[in-house]
């Protein structure tokens, strides 16, 4: 890698963590598409790279969320165990869906389309979902742990976590409901 792609991806990964943590979504779904539509990476490659840069991004932002006591430790629990057993299953399926990249790039498309209609549809809708003074997340364990377990295949298979808890967050208002 020659200086001034180092220097562009530093940027880039500096913008997308930066957006990321204002806005709530992570770097990684800015990044990746960087990755592939700006460097030219293959897509696992992308993917990989992603998924492991993730991990100190979440760490960090985990971090500050436990300073502010933003944690719901049962439920985070719960998701991580299933979270982690489904990224297992997830990473391994990666093998077999990486060699057909058509399929990669359909799942991969389908959860950012999905994440962009429902961003979309909350805007638009504007719900009003009253807050609550509880910082336990509303739902079953069973749910939290399908949840968590689903978000974890896919999150093995694509490499994006934040995309991924957009369904989690999406179980969440429409059991408010």
């Amino acid at each position: 890698m020659d200086v001034v792609t180092g220097g562009l991806l530093l940027v880039t990964g500096f913008f997308a963590g930066t957006l990321g943590g204002l806005l709530g979504i992570g770097g990684c779904v800015i990044m990746l598409p960087a990755l592939v539509f700006l460097f030219k990476y293959p897509l696992p490659v992308a993917i990989g790279t992603t998924i492991t840069a993730v991990i100190l991004t979440a760490s960090s932002g985990a971090y500050g969320h436990v300073r502010l006591k933003n944690v719901d430790y049962s439920t985070a629990k719960i998701v991580a165990i299933c979270g982690a057993t489904g990224a297992m299953v997830g990473s391994i399926a990666f093998f077999y869906v990486a060699k057909q990249l058509w399929l990669l790039n359909f799942i991969l498309g389908f959860a950012f389309l999905y994440v962009s209609i429902r961003m979309v549809y909350e805007g638009i809708i504007k719900r009003k979902i009253p807050e609550k003074e509880s910082k336990e997340v509303p739902g079953s364990k069973t749910a939290k742990a399908s949840i968590g377990f689903l978000i974890g295949i896919v999150t093995g298979i694509v490499g994006l976590g934040e995309v991924m808890l957009w369904f989690l967050h999406s179980y969440i208002c429409w059991a408010q409901q």
